[in-house]
């Protein structure tokens, strides 16, 4: 109630992209005009974090920015289709790489390589269980390939969170062909159950594998970040830019905050 009165302290919701009007908003939301303005995101999401980190560098009133990102899977590339429109992101000024010299290199990442980036190694370093929806994920890749013939566009295939509750590996696998629209009678409840039996002894194997997996999630997450310091260092040379450890990465894996100040003069 306290913050609601103050006038200091308003809130308003708008979207906000390479367009955005920073001065606008400031003017619709206080009745008056500020010539100085500082940017932070808490957890911006995917292109979120570009958006304003274009803004620190094309507009004179931005003078401070401290973003840390988040939903490295939703960014758009330069050089790699949005895998669900099928368009191009090379003119967007908001999508990766930003950096001269990776847009030079033509340099890019791949959705898959994004999803991973988004992982922690260190909580699942804390964490020494597999996850169950990752273990019935891969099982039912393989009746998708097995029973289905689906052999080919499998990364088109989205299955996503099931079910909020814990669910038996037979009912994660009748709720999922409900999801994908599959003839349920091609497989029956004891076809189920023998995958789960036949394959259960790769369960250790696949734990193994996505740890390996998970040893690369902090150099593909620094890969993205250091593009925008460096983007920022090639854009303004005399501001002060830096990214800084801030959180317990298990408590939160996006623990890293970049931050940039201008000079006085610029």
């Amino acid at each position: 109630k306290e913050l609601n009165n103050n006038k200091k302290y308003k809130t308003t919701s708008t979207i906000v992209n390479s367009e955005t009007n920073f001065e606008n908003l400031f003017y619709q939301t206080f009745n008056s005009y500020s010539s100085s303005f500082l940017l932070c995101g808490l957890h911006a999401c995917g292109s979120l974090s570009c958006s304003l980190i274009y803004h620190f560098v094309e507009n004179s009133a931005v003078r401070a920015i401290a973003n840390v990102a988040c939903c490295y899977h939703l960014l758009e590339e330069k050089f790699v289709p949005n895998p669900f429109t099928k368009l191009s992101s090379e003119n967007d000024p908001c999508s990766f790489p930003l950096s001269y010299r990776l847009i030079q290199e033509k340099t890019k990442l791949g959705r898959n390589a994004r999803m991973l980036a988004v992982q922690s190694f260190e909580r699942n370093k804390a964490d020494q269980t597999l996850n169950a929806g990752l273990w019935y994920r891969a099982l039912m890749q393989l009746i998708l390939v097995e029973v289905y013939q689906l052999t080919s566009a499998l990364e088109d295939i989205k299955l996503g969170k099931i079910n909020r509750k814990p669910l038996t590996f037979e009912e994660y696998v009748w709720k999922a062909l409900d999801k994908l629209k599959l003839d349920k009678t091609k497989i029956t409840s004891e076809i189920i159950n023998d995958y789960w039996t036949r394959y259960e002894s790769c369960h250790l194997q696949l734990h193994t594998f996505i740890q390996l997996k998970v040893l690369f999630s902090g150099l593909i997450e620094m890969m993205i970040l250091l593009d925008r310091l460096v983007f920022l260092q090639e854009s303004i040379p005399t501001a002060s830019s830096y990214l800084v450890a801030l959180f317990d990465p298990i408590k939160s894996p996006r623990r890293w905050c970049l931050i940039s100040l201008k000079e006085k003069d610029i």
